[in-house]
């Protein structure tokens, strides 16, 4: 009978110790997930063109990148993506776009993971003169480091519609004959190869900037 006296002593005083600590440990995991869905930075609400929760997943495709080779699905795992619908003909809205998405590519300099993990994707919808040395040339004078693909009028309208970005020949005077009426929005897939949010018009490298690493944010600390 004494020894189990002391036992339940014991075990009292283990219990007399413990409990506090669970107290604080509560304390602490409960005050950080208050944190994490109250800071404007973390809830999603709050981050402007982001597309979530349930954010479409993208059907397996096919387009031709400039050097020749295809680019697919594959090509999205593991990297962030900023996808941007245009053709090398464009007078304005493009080379403006593509200027903008290089500042914001060197203004993650700081940020070196996220940079050696973001690719920027020009798309062509003009596959009749954007042949792959035009597009090459054109995607490579803005950033070497982009990456131009086109493809077939139903390889194209089928990524487009993922999107939801339309595009159409729209005929014009002069030598050019024709322009392309296409989407002026920059488009964000994610490591899981889910299309995650819209930057619309006008586009701000700063707004942008800070947006990106928001959806970034709150993506990879959901671990999703």
């Amino acid at each position: 009978m004494q020894v189990r006296s002391r036992t339940e002593h014991k075990e009292v005083m283990r219990l007399k110790q413990f409990v506090p600590a669970l107290i604080i440990l509560l304390a602490i995991s409960g005050g950080a997930m208050l944190a994490h869905y109250t800071n404007p930075q973390s809830n999603p609400a709050d981050i402007r063109g982001f597309l979530w929760p349930n954010p479409p997943q993208l059907d397996p495709f096919m387009l031709d990148a400039s050097d020749g080779s295809p680019f697919t699905n594959a090509q999205l795992i593991d990297r962030w993506t900023l996808v941007f619908f245009g053709f090398t003909n464009c007078p304005d809205i493009c080379p403006t776009t593509m200027s903008t998405l290089n500042q914001l590519h060197n203004d993650l300099s700081e940020n070196p993971l996220l940079k050696e993990q973001l690719q920027v994707l020009f798309v062509s919808v003009d596959r009749e003169r954007d042949t792959a040395e035009i597009l090459d040339e054109y995607v490579g004078y803005f950033n070497p480091e982009f990456i131009g693909v086109t493809g077939s009028e139903e390889s194209l309208e089928n990524f487009a519609k993922q999107f939801g970005v339309l595009f159409m020949k729209v005929n014009s005077a002069g030598l050019s004959r024709y322009s392309m009426d296409h989407s002026a929005s920059v488009l964000v897939v994610d490591p899981l190869q889910r299309f995650v949010g819209v930057f619309s018009r006008p586009h701000d490298v700063t707004e942008m900037r800070k947006r990106l690493l928001q959806i970034v944010a709150f993506i990879e600390g959901i671990g999703t």
